[in-house]
């Protein structure tokens, strides 16, 4: 896998058998990784939720229009779904649908390798998640991927005052663990995230799932 690594010296596209080196002489005391689509395979687990939701309403949800909108935060994609392709929906009783859903599934999720190895790896440092999702949605995700073990804490959605792209969540993170910006790295596979990271003043490294 590639990624464009985002930093105070400019960018740098990096294979993934290249990023430890990267996060060593790079002096990071710190990692923050998204949870969604950068440690876990969710995509089809979340549409199946949202997918329940909206249906208890009558309504059906477009998979390729919701694929577009990954990296959004619930209320963020659940407004844009009623202001453009489902009106009338009822976004506070979605919300709770879709949450209570996704927590009820029980299936196992896949891990992103390379990134999981990255949080193995490295663990003498800070390893934070920070997430979009709500805490116990994220709980939900990490648990089901055999993986919350490998971090010292998870940043939500509800945690904060604004979901990413404002760099809240990467400041809390970085508070947490008793660190600057400068000390962290970010671990991202979307635009929104890449964008809250440089707001807060981090480095990032952006995953492409592409390759």
């Amino acid at each position: 896998m590639r990624a464009r690594h985002i930093g105070r010296h400019g960018t740098t596209v990096l294979k993934d058998h290249e990023w430890a080196d990267m996060i060593e002489t790079g002096g990071y005391r710190g990692l923050i990784f998204d949870c969604d689509g950068t440690l876990v395979l969710s995509e089809d687990a979340h549409f199946a939720a949202f997918s329940e939701a909206v249906a208890r309403q009558g309504r059906t949800l477009n998979r390729g229009w919701y694929d577009a909108r990954t990296g959004l935060d619930r209320t963020g994609l659940l407004t844009a779904c009623a202001e453009q392709v489902l009106p009338g929906l009822d976004i506070g009783q979605a919300t709770s649908d879709s949450i209570a859903a996704y927590i009820a599934q029980d299936a196992p999720l896949p891990k992103v390798e390379e990134v999981v190895t990255l949080a193995h790896r490295f663990r003498k440092l800070a390893r934070i998640v920070a997430t979009n999702a709500e805490g116990a949605v994220a709980a939900a995700s990490l648990t089901r991927a055999g993986i919350i073990d490998l971090f010292d804490a998870v940043v939500a959605v509800d945690d904060v005052d604004a979901p990413k792209p404002a760099p809240s969540m990467f400041l809390k993170a970085a508070q947490i663990a008793g660190l600057q910006s400068q000390d962290m790295l970010v671990i991202e596979d979307s635009p929104q995230g890449a964008s809250a990271a440089e707001r807060a003043g981090m480095d990032v490294l952006l995953l492409d799932h592409a390759d």
